[in-house]
């Protein structure tokens, strides 16, 4: 599929995903959520897709099913409901007011630089101008009224931001042809010369998190395989047993499985590139942000960080 936009704009949408998605994806994973999941008798799942699709407002299950892709449906419209029934507009409140209490622990002094109340300004007006055609969750963020703290308005536009560049790799997943769980075997499995890739959780935590049973995920397994997509790592389990001769191991990319990766992320990136057609100083933008992201990477609250004094 030929590309829309130029390599240097795909890079700056590159670039503005993983520079923002840490400062986003604070809201999700702050230790303080179970005791709040807890406090309102919801599961993690329903409290997760609540805050997450709340700007949806009550729509149908299957709605928020299908925004969200990789979910196991069943599980997930449940969720949905479960989170209806408490409110979404308390899960709104919850969201904001943990991020209000977390962020400023976390930025410290910079939660008052005069340069994050700027900062915080130019994203919200670059992400304001999104077009929401085809873009369900991206659109539901850009039409949530803003908040006036400078740490609550970066986070929200971060938020546009991801779920917006989200909803076009959902488009991309689907026309790849791969299903829900193959699309999180493939972006569990470890590159071609057995490195990690941008997942942070492995392939045990994903199916858990998404609710597929071993059964769902080992079919997933081994259609990717059957492609020619993945193979297994042949390391030895915990059991003894040689993880080739299961399908829930380690997996790693053949070639033509770093192809496909690489095109669908290419084709996400140019997906999500037009916004920053008329940012002239987007790459000093996101180099500005860096500090601010970096202190929440530091906090060590996130999977796969930790804690720096």
């Amino acid at each position: 599929m030929p590309s829309h936009h130029g390599t240097e704009l795909r890079s700056v949408a590159r670039t503005a995903y993983a520079t923002l998605e840490p400062y986003h994806a604070l809201a999700y994973f702050a230790p303080r959520l179970r005791p709040l999941a807890k406090d309102i008798g919801l599961s993690w799942r329903a409290q997760y897709v609540g805050m997450r699709a709340a700007p949806m407002g009550p729509c149908s299950p299957a709605v928020v099913s299908a925004a969200f892709f990789n979910f196991r449906a069943a599980e997930l419209e449940q969720a949905w409901r479960d989170a209806l029934g408490v409110g979404l507009d308390v899960l709104d409140r919850q969201r904001e007011g943990l991020l209000d209490e977390v962020l400023p622990e976390v930025l410290a002094e910079r939660t008052v630089d005069p340069e994050l109340a700027e900062l915080a300004d130019r994203f919200r007006g670059i992400v304001e101008a999104v077009p929401g055609a085809g873009r369900p969750l991206g659109a539901a963020w850009a039409a949530r009224p803003w908040p006036q703290a400078p740490h609550l308005v970066l986070w929200q536009a971060s938020a546009v931001w991801r779920e917006w560049r989200g909803d076009g790799h959902v488009a991309a997943l689907v026309s790849s042809g791969l299903d829900p769980v193959e699309a999180l075997v493939l972006s569990a499995a470890e590159s071609a010369d057995g490195r990690p890739r941008g997942v942070k959780m492995g392939a045990e935590q994903l199916r858990r998190s998404r609710a597929w049973s071993e059964q769902e995920w080992a079919a997933g397994v081994h259609g990717l395989r059957e492609r020619g997509l993945i193979e297994a790592t042949g390391e030895v389990g915990a059991g003894g047993e040689m993880e080739a001769a299961g399908e829930v191991g380690r997996h790693r990319l053949t070639a033509d499985g770093t192809r496909l990766a690489d095109e669908l992320e290419e084709q996400t990136d140019d997906a999500s590139a037009a916004i920053w057609a008329d940012t002239a100083d987007a790459a000093d933008l996101l180099k500005r942000v860096r500090p601010y992201v970096k202190k929440v990477i530091d906090a060590g609250i996130l999977p796969g960080t930790t804690r720096k004094s």
